[in-house]
């Protein structure tokens, strides 16, 4: 156990420095080591491994974050989507636009159908616990079962994350740029 917190905090340590201190989250999070051990690898999988391709967890995670109010959130997502070159890596990329359209959320025009269909259901979860039928219609007639579901851990993950980061008052430091990062 020890092994793997160790190899976490190192990761985060050498890896967060530009954007402040969101490496203090993990650091607290492991405080409850069996807690923090436990959750990881459910985390993992959603955040990286899951049945939605990249873009749309990282649009599901962005809005996730932006409901919330998740300054950690957002910034540890949408600072890597601005700054990644497109299609470089397997990584997601988001323009200037796009991060304005997360904000906005799903009636901003530009979206696809299926971007918007998601995105609806995203806001609806998170306000909600539920979908009403039309979106629930909407999301079966673009994603598949698992996706769906993932959607729902999704959403929950994140808000859980920034909920306990702020109730715990985690310090980001004085440099975290917070919900006004592009």
């Amino acid at each position: 156990m020890k092994d793997k917190l160790g190899t976490v905090h190192e990761t985060v340590r050498t890896e967060g420095g530009m954007l402040g201190q969101p490496e203090n989250m993990p650091l607290t999070f492991a405080r409850h080591s069996e807690l923090f051990a436990s959750w990881l690898p459910l985390m993992g999988y959603i955040a990286y491994r899951g049945a939605l391709p990249s873009r749309l967890r990282e649009l599901v995670i962005a809005r996730t974050a932006w409901l919330g109010q998740s300054p950690l959130n957002w910034v540890t997502h949408i600072y890597p989507a601005r700054h990644a070159e497109a299609g470089k890596e397997g990584g997601v990329h988001f323009t200037e636009s796009e991060v304005d359209q997360i904000i906005v959320g799903p009636s901003d025009e530009r979206w696809s159908p299926q971007e918007a269909a998601l995105l609806a259901g995203v806001d609806q979860f998170y306000k909600t616990g539920d979908m009403d039928d039309a979106t629930w219609l909407k999301m079966h007639q673009n994603y598949d079962e698992k996706q769906i579901i993932e959607l729902m851990y999704l959403i929950t993950n994140y808000r859980m994350v920034g909920d306990i980061v702020r109730t715990l008052r985690v310090d980001l430091g004085p440099d975290f740029p917070g919900l006004r990062q592009r």
